[in-house]
């Protein structure tokens, strides 16, 4: 519960800030990005898994001139950490948000949404997220975006927390 406060103080943070930032990190346009995602699990799931893979897209809409509503779909392969369990667990992770952009690269990020288990008994998770990026241009339109998440998923059978690391383009 304290989780789920948090995040929705963040958010509110990140909306409130949007309203005093008047420098523009890009034109205001809607943007799409492409990345690839990496995550190293942590807690109770760090025993179960030892690493994830995946791919995501997504697109951010603004609001305002530095606040971006987001919305990503993905698929995230998890890897157990013992030969017991030899298959990978796949989900498929759905998430709305926040992104703000401090300056022209860097930006704050919260999401939440669903993950959906494509394997037997997987069931469905909850999901929160905040994270930092950077976002460096290239060409006009076109930006390299990396960044870094603490990701929980709240699920019956145990839940699955870790870190993320992304890496994509944006257009």
């Amino acid at each position: 519960m304290r989780l789920l406060l948090f995040f929705f103080l963040m958010m509110a943070g990140l909306f409130s800030a949007a309203q005093e930032n008047n420098s523009l990190p890009y034109p205001v346009r809607p943007r799409l990005n492409v990345d690839a995602e990496f995550v190293l699990p942590a807690g109770e799931a760090g025993h179960r898994y030892s690493w994830g893979i995946g791919a995501a897209a997504g697109i951010d809409a603004p609001v305002t001139q530095a606040l971006y509503a987001s919305l990503s779909a993905g698929l995230l392969s998890l890897f157990p950490d013992n030969d017991d369990d030899a298959d990978n667990k796949l989900f498929v992770p759905i998430k709305v948000g926040a992104k703000y952009y401090f300056n022209s690269f860097f930006y704050g990020q919260a999401e939440m949404g669903t993950a959906i288990g494509v394997h037997k008994g997987a069931g469905i998770s909850f999901i929160m997220s905040p994270g930092v990026g950077v976002s460096i241009p290239v060409t006009d339109r076109i930006s390299i975006n990396g960044g870094l998440r603490f990701e929980t998923w709240n699920r019956e059978g145990g839940n699955i927390n870790g870190t993320g690391f992304k890496v994509g383009l944006q257009f």
